[in-house]
């Protein structure tokens, strides 16, 4: 086997876990832009803003059963379904759901800026890109102060590769709300994919003092713990990760990114890591596929462990697994696809 070849390819589709962190995003219903709720309706935004979105949808669902034409008791319910979604990595299942409800809102509202908010983000979550666009920019053109009608389509366009776009969009839901968590958020990721190591850490650390949902705060710890990784601050990162996993220990990301930088911080000093070692490594990638069995990112991390052991079969069965969940990878662009397809092919040949 070519080793330092196939290393130097592992290494390059390794670079891609980071990266899809973009696939996560929050929806979030907006408080601001829609206003005082009523007694009725208040418990199921309070669980709704602390991030408890089984709570939100029971308690707004209770709502809508006694209101069914209360339309933001249905924005809530379609937010909740769209986050829980995004937590739980079953978004096909829940955008369904929010769209049911964005167009019973239409039915009532034909004009509401944040139903079509709803549409565009379950077509993002669908991956239709130019559908998610449109119906972002007709919430906007229906209100031009919806920041999170900004801040979503930024992070459509940051899906599709179109950086200078998405981050034109956060700029703007920015300068609308320079106080918000997903805004700062957005800021942080953006910095973290051009390389501007220093506004990462600046906005990553304003979105953890801003933000009270335990999502956002564990991917704001996840981002300064990768880009302190990249600046071979290995000491730096590991608090870090550590910080972005006690968060929201049920979010997948941190574990594979820890698993990286052990992986780094016990081939510092010898090429091959002990089994002890391994076993650790083990432990995170094991435990983020506990949580989201469709992650081709961690067998990308499973190839490089097994590089490291020269167990080429391994190498092989593991490459062939990531090709294998590249299409239901519901985290990944297609452009982050596209390149692990051909980082994978690469391994395969030089195996």
């Amino acid at each position: 086997m070519k080793n330092s070849s196939l290393v130097k390819v592992i290494l390059v589709a390794v670079v891609v876990i980071v990266l899809a962190l973009l696939g996560f995003t929050y929806y979030i219903y907006n408080q601001a832009q829609n206003g005082p709720v009523d007694a009725a309706l208040a418990p199921a935004l309070q669980q709704n803003n602390q991030g408890n979105l089984d709570g939100a949808i029971s308690a707004a669902q209770q709502v809508t059963a006694a209101k069914p034409n209360d339309v933001q008791a249905l924005l809530v319910l379609a937010f909740s379904y769209l986050d829980k979604g995004s937590e739980s990595f079953m978004e096909n299942e829940y955008a369904a759901k929010a769209i049911a409800v964005a167009n019973q809102i239409l039915t009532i509202d034909s004009k509401n800026s944040e139903a079509y908010r709803v549409l565009g983000s379950a077509y993002e979550i669908e991956q239709m890109y130019p559908q998610a666009l449109q119906n972002y920019s007709t919430a906007i053109s229906l209100d031009s102060k919806n920041e999170l009608a900004y801040a979503n389509r930024g992070h459509a366009y940051d899906l599709m590769g179109n950086i200078t776009a998405a981050k034109k969009d956060y700029d703007t839901a920015y300068a609308l709300n320079p106080n918000d968590d997903f805004n700062l958020m957005n800021l942080a990721r953006y910095y973290y994919t051009i390389g501007n190591a220093s506004s990462t850490i600046q906005f990553a650390e304003a979105t953890i003092n801003a933000s009270s949902k335990t999502r956002i705060i564990s991917t704001a710890y996840d981002l300064i713990g990768l880009t302190y990784t990249n600046d071979n601050n290995l000491a730096a990162a590991v608090p870090a990760l550590d910080s972005a996993i006690t968060s929201d220990p049920s979010y997948f990301s941190p574990y594979l990114d820890r698993a990286y930088l052990h992986f780094l911080q016990n081939t510092v000093s010898t090429s091959t890591p002990t089994a002890d070692q391994i076993a650790a490594i083990n432990v995170d990638i094991n435990q983020a596929l506990t949580i989201y069995p469709e992650s081709a990112n961690a067998y990308v991390l499973k190839a490089l462990v097994a590089q490291s052991q020269n167990d080429t079969a391994d190498v092989k069965a593991d490459t062939e697994k990531e090709l294998a969940l590249l299409d239901t990878d519901i985290t990944l662009s297609a452009d982050q696809k596209q390149a692990m397809l051909t980082n994978a092919n690469q391994v395969l040949a030089g195996n």
